[in-house]
């Protein structure tokens, strides 16, 4: 049986076996350009509370030919220490403009390298009451208010300079944490979660001067203090930053599990792809978005390659004196089995997609994204004045998805449009602003 669904950008094909059953199935997305990737899915048909058709499936069990584990950007922790070349420790006496984390006035918690280690093949973030340490003379003392000391990591990032901020090395594609939250039984038999602030995100950022120019964030696991209570509810979504350190969260939804998530390991994980995203826990999606029906969230998810990872255990969350209830057990733990970050085959990238450019408007160096099929023989990037004159153009000699850093030179400060042209045929255009 064939049943056939359009949603959004994509239609999807379910083909099920001759016995109606979904189970083993393919999945199959066409996308506007009508390409094809496979994913296996359990298929369930539900609404989240926002009124999005979802359907279920699990995480990409990885076809060989699909989707690819990239082994060099995730991480089992089967060693004794955490890798260095993959993970910094979040530490809140290290600040600066491009890493806004690890100071605690928001998540209740002085994170610091001693509250992170590796054991018995997991990530342990450990969380510890010490009211003694707001006496301690720490170098930072006046990020430190909260008695709790606590761990959390972010992907090594690259500083590549002013005009275009941090990049993490991560992008469109599939990421899973399989954890053990934090939590206990109280007394009575009742989970508790109160005042434990789990967290495991990615995003980029832009900062001039201290002020956000471009913060955009997926969460893929981040119920605040007080929606954590019984240990049992994720809440996820994207939070937007830009211009004026303007701050908004455009898209939200939660879910609850019918275990709580300290009890026994648990996965969260997201699918990212340039106009679409969908969120998991426990192998089923429960939020889908898209540009289509939320054109908003083209500037939130137009982030890639720049991507970050970060995984914590804050106290609080945002939920100011949200503490934990005195019956807590400390130390606690979140403890992390895997990391892990599938990329898709590069066979599969027959799109060609122009991004907007980061920053915009720009003096100096600007970013602008791009996807090109890799069966394409020539690409370039134009850029034209206002009155259709061409004043630069770029060749672009990396296929699927990239990205060129463009610079101000020959472009007096004014409105640009920037074309992608990909054999001989006009893909896209953007506007760009240098000042």
């Amino acid at each position: 049986m064939l049943t056939i669904i359009r949603i959004k950008y994509l239609i999807y094909f379910y083909v099920t076996q001759s016995d109606n059953s979904v189970s083993n199935s393919k999945l199959y997305l066409y996308p506007m350009t009508c390409k094809l990737l496979h994913v296996t899915f359990t298929a369930i048909l539900f609404i989240t509370s926002s009124g999005c058709a979802i359907y279920a499936q699990s995480s990409p069990s990885v076809a060989p030919d699909d989707w690819i584990l990239n082994t060099g950007k995730s991480d089992e922790f089967n060693g004794s220490t955490l890798d260095s070349s993959k993970w910094w420790t979040i530490d809140a006496c290290f600040y600066t403009d491009s890493i806004r984390h690890g100071f605690n006035g928001g998540e209740g918690a002085f994170y610091r390298s001693q509250n992170v280690s590796v054991s018995n093949g997991n990530l342990d973030l450990t969380v510890d009451y010490n009211p003694d340490s707001l006496t301690y003379s720490y170098p930072c003392l006046h990020y430190h208010s909260y008695p709790f000391n606590s761990g959390g990591v972010v992907t090594a990032l690259v500083n590549e300079g002013p005009d275009i901020g941090v990049s993490g090395g991560y992008s469109y594609g599939f990421y899973e944490m399989r954890a053990q939250l934090p939590g206990y039984y109280d007394s009575t038999g009742k989970s508790v979660g109160y005042g434990f602030y789990p967290t495991f995100w990615i995003a980029y950022q832009h900062a001039i001067n201290g002020c956000v120019i471009k913060h955009d964030e997926v969460d893929i696991l981040e119920p605040f203090a007080t929606q954590y209570y019984d240990a049992r509810t994720n809440v996820a979504g994207v939070w937007d930053e830009e211009g004026n350190c303007a701050i908004h969260k455009p898209i939200q939804d939660s879910v609850r599990s019918a275990t709580p998530l300290f009890d026994g390991y648990h996965t969260f994980a997201l699918m990212l792809l340039p106009y679409k995203f969908i969120l998991y826990m426990d192998g089923q999606p429960f939020y889908s978005a898209d540009t289509l029906t939320s054109p908003g969230l083209a500037h939130s998810i137009n982030m890639a390659p720049y991507l970050g990872v970060n995984m914590s255990l804050g106290m609080g969350g945002y939920d100011y004196n949200s503490h934990p209830r005195p019956d807590a057990p400390f130390p606690e733990h979140m403890l992390i089995d895997y990391f892990r970050y599938y990329q898709l085959n590069p066979d599969f990238f027959h799109d060609n997609i122009i991004f907007q450019n980061t920053p915009n408007p720009f003096t100096g160096n600007t970013v602008i994204p791009y996807s090109v099929d890799n069966k394409s023989s020539t690409s370039f990037i134009n850029i034209y004045n206002t009155i259709g004159k061409k004043v630069k153009s770029v060749k672009l000699t990396e296929k699927g998805n990239s990205r060129i850093v463009l610079d101000h030179t020959g472009l007096p400060s004014g409105i640009y449009l920037y074309t992608l042209v990909v054999d001989d045929k006009i893909i896209g255009t953007k506007k760009l602003v240098v000042f």
